[in-house]
């Protein structure tokens, strides 16, 4: 896989949302009930049409986009022809079926804005252009192995030409255009072992942010021009800039949040959470004395859903009965992983001290974090420091038997949300669906270390939401909590 076939896979996931627009062509076109351009009534809707567009400062002169678009009332009621729904006699071109023609309109020019940019020999012609789109938006279903792969064993020749392509894309004025940018440094950034490196000083340039992970791994000169910039900044932009700093994990942005905790600028009256909190969104922490902590094991392994256990994969039950039940809800208390099979090597270094197994109810979990003191023998209980507002016992969810993957994942790989089918993890970054949110233990305040998390969605019959893992070694406890979108 080089750069090209890369970039064309990022841009048929782009063209994804614009797949039945593409395929709606298709079908007039096939059913033969595109409007003919010689007829008297179909030119003067077309100006119906292009009337009420300047109304709106769109200037549209493509005659088949035009003509194309005024089947859209008809075809969305199942009319046939869908030309008759805009006669007089069916409520003719009324500002609501006008409306919707426009959006067709918009979608199907939108659509060719991003296949022009991203593919120069696209034929000028519109009809031919918008099949050529519609073969070429198809997007062929990737596994996670594979994706991962592909991004992180480009080599840096490869590496360097997509990311060109990629501010290629910043540059344009269209939104849809830009996004596809931005997937390809996200995956790069998140997949590859350096991420993007020096080349985030070009994300400087474009004024980029967002998502703060693209910084992950700046070199120090980038870190010191984001202090520049914080320094003078407000609103969103101050937090997106705090959260560039956090992701470039180096020294400068430590010593920076440590001085800014010890002698707070001015600015950090705008902030909603101590400004060091900033470092969690990042994976890490300044502890009380000013050193650094890691939130997050860079020791990664997928936990793998599959329909059959291999003797050769090392087993990991997840979400089975505990055998009792929570003392707030009355539901099955369950194990939401077992580890207690896996050799020592995966739970020692940043890991040593984590539970074997990790205790919850998974009802209250999806309402705020469930604590359990844990024993390194493998049995946990409750903590009395729950909070639960859970008054009546839910369904036990099903149970299931997964596989840690042996082959090293990448630890930042979930830091780009939703873009693999199964984000279970033991180690890693959260895949957080919401806000970053690491609980503090309850017995000496700290927050807690990141473990492992489930991905309900990967389930064999899809569920909402992720459960995540995490424990305070020092004290033996450990919580699970819960985001859904």
């Amino acid at each position: 896989m080089n750069a090209d076939e890369l970039f064309a896979l990022h841009v048929a996931a782009g063209f994804s949302q614009y797949r039945g627009n593409l395929q709606f062509v298709e079908q007039v076109l096939k059913a033969g009930e595109m409007p003919d351009a010689a007829d008297p009534v179909v030119a003067s809707y077309v100006e119906q049409l292009k009337r009420h567009l300047s109304r709106q400062c769109i200037r549209e002169n493509d005659g088949f986009l035009l003509r194309f678009a005024l089947v859209a009332p008809g075809a969305y009621r199942g009319i046939h022809p869908p030309l008759a729904v805009l006669s007089p006699e069916r409520g003719g071109f009324s500002e609501k079926r006008l409306e919707e023609a426009s959006r067709q309109l918009g979608r199907l020019r939108e659509a060719l804005g991003l296949g022009y940019h991203c593919f120069p020999d696209l034929s000028r012609e519109t009809a031919t252009a918008l099949r050529e789109l519609s073969t070429r938006a198809s997007n062929p279903a990737v596994s996670d192995e594979k994706w991962v792969g592909w991004h992180g064993g480009l080599s840096p020749t490869e590496a360097e030409k997509l990311t060109d392509r990629a501010f290629r894309c910043l540059d344009s004025a269209l939104e849809n255009v830009r996004e596809v940018g931005n997937s390809v440094l996200e995956a790069l950034a998140a997949l590859r072992p350096d991420g993007l490196g020096g080349t985030t000083a070009r994300l400087l340039e474009c004024e980029v942010f967002w998502p703060s992970s693209l910084y992950r791994g700046a070199p120090d000169a980038v870190a010191e021009m984001l202090i520049q910039q914080i320094d003078t900044a407000d609103g969103i932009l101050l937090n997106h800039l705090l959260l560039a700093l956090a992701w470039t994990r180096g020294e400068v942005a430590h010593d920076a949040f440590l001085q800014w905790r010890t002698i707070p600028p001015p600015w950090t009256s705008e902030l909603h959470v101590p400004v060091e909190d900033y470092l969690h969104g990042a994976g890490w922490a300044l502890e009380q004395d000013g050193s650094r902590r890691e939130l997050i094991s860079l020791s990664c392994h997928q936990i793998v859903k599959v329909p059959q256990l291999s003797e050769e994969r090392l087993v990991v039950p997840c979400r089975v009965p505990a055998g009792a039940h929570c003392p707030a809800c009355g539901s099955a208390l369950s194990w939401l992983f077992d580890f207690a099979a896996l050799p020592p090597r995966f739970f020692a270094a940043d890991r040593a001290g984590a539970p074997r197994k990790l205790l919850c109810c998974l009802n209250c979990a999806c309402f705020s974090p469930v604590f359990s003191w844990y024993s390194p023998d493998g049995t946990a209980r409750r903590h009395l420091d729950t909070v639960s507002s859970e008054t009546a016992p839910a369904p036990t969810p099903p149970s299931c038997w997964c596989q840690l993957s042996l082959a090293p994942f990448p630890p930042f790989a979930a830091a780009q949300p939703f873009e693999f089918r199964d984000a279970s993890t033991l180690g890693g970054f959260p895949m957080w669906l919401q806000d970053f949110e690491y609980p503090r233990c309850p017995g000496c305040t700290r927050v807690m270390n990141f473990l492992a998390q489930f991905d309900n969605l990967a389930m064999p019959t899809p569920e909402e939401g992720l459960y995540y893992g995490f424990f305070c070694p020092p004290c033996q406890i450990a919580a699970v909590s819960y985001q859904q979108t």
